[in-house]
């Protein structure tokens, strides 16, 4: 039961880092605001780590999702 919920758990976060780079780079904050700025700023370094971050967020989502399924058959 516990695995469900911590696959579940990761799916939803997984979604809402995407969502916030998404939704911030239309205008209504979050880490795409962030990203706005570094890039009006010229701050090449912050907008590889901004950018690189939650992709291995993601990538790290995925693993403990996909570990978590494989365990529940």
């Amino acid at each position: 039961m516990w695995l469900r919920y911590a696959a579940l758990s990761t799916y939803h976060w997984d979604l809402a880092m995407r969502e916030t780079v998404i939704v911030g780079l239309v205008g209504a904050g979050g880490l795409g605001r962030v990203l706005a700025q570094q890039n009006a700023g010229f701050d090449r370094a912050g907008m590889l780590t901004t950018l690189t971050a939650p992709v291995i967020l993601a990538f790290l989502a995925d693993v403990i999702s996909a570990r978590a399924r494989l365990s529940l058959r």
